[in-house]
């Protein structure tokens, strides 16, 4: 997991960007990791929505563009599984790219079976899932 040092001294080296970009859904359960995490994508430019577990990702996605979702497998009250579920159930053209993390290495094969379009596995460094980020911009 990134640190808070990790964090500052990714910041320090990359520069910021001052243009917003795509809105992006941060679902962590894990207050540290998800406020590094929002802090260094701000950082970059990125206008950012988080939540704690799966039903307020799901209240989030309902009511607002989402571009890309970093979902959390392991969420309390509903998890990432079930999000990925309700969010293929629906098929509407305001579905998020979704990036799927998890530390459980054996869950892969069920994330992509649900319909995640990428797997991060935990830890991750930041600057991973910024070139991710940008990569799905590009295209």
């Amino acid at each position: 997991m990134p640190t808070v040092s990790t964090f500052l001294q990714c910041e320090h080296q990359e520069g910021r960007t001052s243009t917003k970009k795509s809105t992006i859904l941060i679902v962590e359960d894990l207050t540290s990791m998800r406020v590094i995490v929002s802090k260094y994508l701000m950082r970059h430019g990125y206008h950012i929505r988080t939540a704690s577990d799966g039903q307020l990702a799901l209240d989030i996605l309902a009511t607002e563009k989402i571009h890309v979702l970093l979902l959390d497998m392991m969420l309390p009250l509903v998890d990432g599984f079930e999000v990925l579920r309700q969010l293929r159930e629906q098929e509407h053209e305001r579905a998020p790219y979704i990036i799927a993390t998890t530390a459980l290495r054996e869950e892969t094969a069920k994330i992509v079976a649900l319909g995640g379009d990428e797997y991060l596995p935990k830890p991750f460094p930041l600057p991973h899932l910024l070139a991710r980020i940008q990569a799905i911009e590009a295209v």
